[in-house]
């Protein structure tokens, strides 16, 4: 048998797709069926994925136990109800963690190409991942009849305005003013889901992201400080509000457009608005914009950023924060802070100092606080 994790991945990935397909297959059905040894045993798990063909198992379960203990293990009818909430959290962890690894090969990337050009030609390559997808026929695009106003708006405030907003607020601001200042996106997210869609959290998941952003200025504050300008702080909490728009029209676009649907916009938009400033940026010197391209490590940092920070990690948190109450979704978004200072460990050889332990403690007690105390929708 496959070990837990890549069987999280495993179905996550699937419900996913699934979704956005808009039909149920059996794809999980057949994996987990498979790994189940004994003839009777397959086929009674059979039966019981018929009727669920998305449930997700195996976690905790021994791989070395006879079948008898693995169909006692999978307790079926409890993982019925808790299957899809586990994929979805699971989804908005993955997503993060992708955007929290982008930040090494961002690094890479951009000691040789400009900002925009950088997140052009990441989109682009994204997009057309994208297309290679649909030219397989497994998923398709339906926006007639739908409103395509407002998956419009959710591509324009992401990726497009929160990364044009961002890319100017990071270079007016100090590191640790702006990581602090970002990291309040969960909390402006909570308020707004009050207010907007009348979320009420309970006071753990309010404690927990209060706790969550604490974690992050106190990471951000051990870093070296620069000065902030009036500019760049503009920039930045414009970059906030544009998430928190994010955050919230990812709901309001759910019930109309699957998960495929509303990234495929996104990235289109991101691809098509980047290039654009790319081309008014350099003046129309393309020749000179694209030749940065043949540098060394260039085109596999891409590849990661657009294959796994945006196809990957927007697809996952598209179909995540659907079904995710905000306070629980928005809260994920400051993991992306603790997976950085992993990579920048084990890849970069960077110091772990006391400070980001503690930080990144806290950060992760929040997310979990807010992630298994349900809060209340009216």
């Amino acid at each position: 048998m496959l070990p837990p994790v890549p069987y999280l991945l495993l179905f996550t990935l699937t419900d996913a797709l699934n979704d956005s397909a808009g039909r149920r297959k059996k794809i999980g059905s057949i994996i987990v069926i498979a790994a189940v040894r004994t003839p009777a045993v397959r086929r009674q798990l059979s039966g019981r994925f018929l009727l669920f063909p998305n449930l997700t198992a195996i976690s905790g379960t021994d791989q070395n136990a006879p079948d008898s203990e693995i169909m006692s293990g999978l307790r079926v009818n409890q993982l019925v109800t808790n299957h899809r909430g586990i994929n979805r959290s699971a989804g908005a962890v993955l997503g993060n963690s992708f955007f929290g690894l982008s930040f090494l090969f961002s690094k890479v990337a951009l000691e040789r190409l400009e900002p925009f050009v950088l997140l052009a030609v990441r989109f682009i390559v994204a997009f057309v991942m994208l297309n290679l997808v649909l030219l397989t026929g497994k998923v398709k695009i339906r926006l007639t009849g739908k409103p395509v106003q407002k998956i419009l708006m959710l591509g324009l405030v992401q990726p497009v305005l929160y990364f044009t907003f961002e890319n100017y607020g990071i270079r007016g601001t100090s590191t640790a003013f702006a990581g602090t200042l970002l990291a309040i996106v969960p909390v402006i997210t909570l308020i707004a889901g009050v207010l907007f869609r009348k979320e009420i959290p309970s006071r753990l998941q309010v404690f927990g992201a209060v706790l969550s952003v604490i974690g992050v200025a106190v990471i951000s504050l051990a870093q070296q400080r620069g000065s902030n300008e009036a500019g760049g702080v503009a920039f930045l909490f414009c970059a906030v509000v544009s998430s928190v728009g994010y955050n919230l029209l990812m709901r309001d676009t759910a019930d109309s457009f699957t998960s495929f649907e509303r990234t495929y916009v996104m990235l289109g938009l991101g691809s098509l608005f980047f290039t654009c400033f790319s081309v008014i940026q350099s003046g129309g010197a393309l020749g000179r914009l694209l030749q940065p391209l043949s540098g060394p490590g260039v085109w596999g940092s891409i590849f990661y950023l657009a294959a796994f920070s945006s196809v990957g990690a927007f697809f996952l948190l598209n179909y995540a924060f659907s079904y995710l109450n905000l306070a629980q979704a928005s809260i994920f978004t400051n993991l992306v802070t603790v997976v950085s200072i992993a990579a920048g460990i084990v890849f970069l050889g960077e110091s772990f100092t006391a400070l980001q332990g503690i930080g990144s403690i806290a950060i992760l007690t929040g997310v979990y606080l807010s992630n298994h105390i349900k809060g209340r929708t009216e």
